[in-house]
């Protein structure tokens, strides 16, 4: 942020926020110290699993059938069970593991039945060709098949 970015008022969460005590950040601050909007909604109309090659130049994209993309989400969804998320170190957990368990597997179950691609590309990949090839797939259903 520069020297002249809009602050957020006195007493709020992002005003505390110092990386040691995440809380809540209001959308309106965000949009004041990023110049982004937070929607509440939005629609999903392509998934997109990334694998980064390092070194490379590759570049290639491939359908992913609604199975493995089923897969692919379920081992990035994680949850109260997971190891990763041990304990609720913010204390701001007001749902069940059940519950919360219930929704991933809504979220995975509906993310899983839109289109979705694999896209392989390395760090030496120009940006504009990773891009110009997401592009392509998210506006031409026939380039997902």
């Amino acid at each position: 942020m520069g020297p002249h970015a809009p602050q957020p008022t006195v007493d709020t969460d992002w005003q505390n926020f110092r990386g040691a005590n995440k809380l809540h950040i209001l959308p309106s601050e965000w949009h004041e110290r990023t110049g982004t909007s937070l929607a509440m909604t939005a629609t999903v109309d392509l998934v997109v699993f990334p694998q980064v090659i390092r070194g490379s130049h590759d570049l290639h994209l491939q359908a992913t059938h609604p199975e493995p993309a089923r897969e692919l989400l379920s081992a990035q969804c994680m949850s109260p069970g997971d190891n990763i998320c041990v304990s609720d170190r913010l204390d701001i957990r007001t749902s069940s593991a059940d519950d919360l368990a219930s929704n991933g597997a809504r979220v995975i179950g509906a993310l899983a039945d839109r289109p979705a691609v694999s896209l392989r590309f390395g760090t030496r990949t120009p940006y504009a060709a990773v891009t110009e090839t997401v592009r392509a797939a998210f506006t031409s259903p026939s380039s997902r098949l």
